[in-house]
């Protein structure tokens, strides 16, 4: 999906409990106008996050349901990338 829509500025993920570190991490590289990023799966942690926010200046809207790997070091790295972030939801993530 990130190789072929490079262009692509909204996604939303739900129920992909397949989805890893590495696919986040991809659409990190390669989709940077991401703006609306909605992700529903357990595997993800704060290593792929970090990368979203780092290279998705755009990013105006995360929402993270059941992201049960990330912690308070995403959201300290968050602050320092988000700049543009207006809207932050994050849903049964056990270590925040």
């Amino acid at each position: 999906l990130a190789r072929c829509c490079p262009l692509l500025h909204t996604l939303k993920l739900s129920y992909c409990d397949t989805v890893t570190d590495i696919a986040i991490t991809e659409l990190a590289n390669r989709c940077v106008n991401i703006s609306m990023l909605y992700v529903d799966c357990m595997l993800v942690s704060d290593a792929s996050l970090i990368r979203v926010a780092e290279s998705c200046p755009k990013l105006r809207k995360l929402v993270l349901l059941n992201c049960r790997n990330i912690s308070d070091q995403f959201l300290m790295r968050l602050s320092d990338f988000g700049a543009e972030l207006e809207e932050l939801y994050i849903h049964d993530s056990r270590l925040i």
